[in-house]
């Protein structure tokens, strides 16, 4: 058979030295953990090698170091698990401390993060201004950009990259771990006796010393991705990705820029009746443009990070049902 002898050719040349890499789409996907699995064995089977890029710059080095719910410095368990991110915004804390962040930009629950942080009591590090700000913060204490000061990064093969801050900061900032260093001293916190920053250098390259910068095996995920509507692929615009280039002029000129059209496969755009360049209507009632690529999956619309901050719990693998819609031809 044709198909099959094709899968058995692409098996056997995926073993003399194959590797699947698993990027943004699948490590953000609600079913992260399956596809990690399916990888895993997919590659023992084959005699593959596989991994993942980490989904922001410093993703290795936050995992090595414990900052998250179900692990400990160095990828230990953890003995209690504590709230993800996602957790923390579903059910509203009454507290909140902002690292650099701004809502809905940086959150995968862009709407469900902003309503969060309007009813608590929020503490911002912020290198910018942002409306955000103005609306949900209570204190805004203003720090450097990562370029602007000292710090390290680790990458995916687990190599520690120190850097020397490139710019004198601006106005009152400061870098950000001195202001963490005199508020958890003032609380009286343990570990927050360091002065200088290469003390905690130290103590992060003590701790990567016996640290596995890799995917651990964990629970798997298999919530049925069933129900109507298109299944939704949230992904980040290139200079989207963050505060610096959201405010480089010269990039937001450019035609990767200001993205905020859903894509869908052509049988699906006609299926939904909008032709090759229409418009839709999402469920909170605006009209959005849409456009066609054979390469996005049937059943499947790809959406941009901007569009999906301003639809509440709009995450990849949750269903969205488009509304009436109109053809190019048809607005005259």
């Amino acid at each position: 058979h044709p198909a099959r002898d094709n899968h058995t050719a692409w098996l056997d040349n995926f073993a003399e030295g194959g590797h699947i890499l698993l990027g943004d789409f699948a490590t953000r996907h609600p079913q992260a953990s399956l596809l990690r699995r399916l990888a895993q064995e997919l590659a023992g089977a084959t005699g593959a090698t596989w991994g993942e890029v980490p989904d922001a710059a410093n993703a290795a080095g936050a995992s090595a170091m414990g900052l998250l719910p179900h692990r400990l410095p160095g990828g230990a368990d953890a003995p209690a698990k504590g709230l993800d991110a996602a957790a923390m915004l579903r059910s509203p804390r009454r507290n909140y401390l902002l690292y650099g962040a701004e809502a809905p930009q940086d959150f995968a629950l862009g709407k469900i993060a902003v309503d969060a942080l309007r009813q608590a009591h929020v503490v911002a590090f912020a290198a910018y201004d942002h409306p955000t700000l103005h609306e949900c913060a209570d204190i805004v204490l203003p720090i450097g950009l990562p370029a602007e000061v000292d710090g390290s990064y680790l990458n995916a093969l687990g190599q520690l990259q120190a850097q020397v801050g490139a710019a004198k900061l601006p106005g009152e900032a400061r870098p950000g771990w001195r202001i963490l260093r005199a508020l958890g001293g003032r609380l009286e916190v343990p570990g927050f006796d360091f002065v200088e920053l290469g003390a905690v250098s130290s103590q992060v390259a003590a701790v990567l010393t016996d640290a596995a910068v890799q995917a651990k095996p964990g629970p798997v995920n298999t919530t049925s991705g069933g129900g109507e509507g298109l299944e939704a692929a949230v992904y980040t615009p290139i200079y989207e990705v963050d505060a610096v280039v959201r405010r480089a002029e010269a990039l937001q000129h450019t035609v990767l820029a200001g993205q905020q059209q859903l894509l869908v496969h052509p049988e699906d755009a006609l299926a939904l009746g909008v032709g090759q360049h229409g418009q839709t209507k999402l469920p909170n009632g605006e009209t959005v443009a849409v456009g066609t690529d054979a390469g996005v999956a049937r059943g499947t619309v790809l959406v941009p990070s901007p569009v999906a901050g301003r639809l509440s719990g709009l995450v990849t693998g949750t269903r969205i049902r488009l509304g009436a819609t109109t053809t190019a031809s048809e607005q005259g």
